[in-house]
């Protein structure tokens, strides 16, 4: 099961700020939630540390994305959830920095192609500010 390593205080203006999650085999299929951006946030950076391999027969995915684009900042082909390591460089539909002009759920998904992963684990950190606007 996911579990929040770390959720942001959104009651301060201009601080960075960091929203995270650890993803397992466990979660395949269904979408996370990281936390929720107030809006005039500057979403400054993400990454994915994936600190145990995931072995699904068949592919394994992670996207991280928004409600109403799941993998907006991270698609499927950006991590290697094969082998142990950072990941920093991301492909997502909307580049970052960027400011989100209204609260903006963040999330992660992890899927297993054939549902049969019995092991694997990555934590997925995205790195705002709370520009006070």
């Amino acid at each position: 099961m996911s579990e929040n390593l770390q959720q942001a205080n959104t009651n301060q203006q201009g601080r960075m700020r960091v929203l995270r999650t650890r993803l397992r085999y466990s979660d395949d299929g269904g979408a996370v939630t990281l936390g929720v951006l107030p809006a005039g946030s500057l979403l400054m950076a993400l990454y994915a540390y994936v600190e145990e391999t995931f072995d699904d027969s068949g592919t394994d995915t992670l996207v991280v994305g928004r409600t109403g684009d799941g993998d907006a900042y991270a698609k499927t082909v950006d991590v290697d959830l094969t082998s142990t390591g950072l990941t920093t460089s991301f492909t997502g539909d909307e580049a970052m920095p960027q400011v989100v002009s209204a609260e903006t759920t963040i999330t992660a998904e992890y899927a297993g192609q054939n549902d049969d992963a019995t092991q694997g684990a990555v934590t997925v950190t995205i790195v705002y500010g709370t520009c006070g606007i």
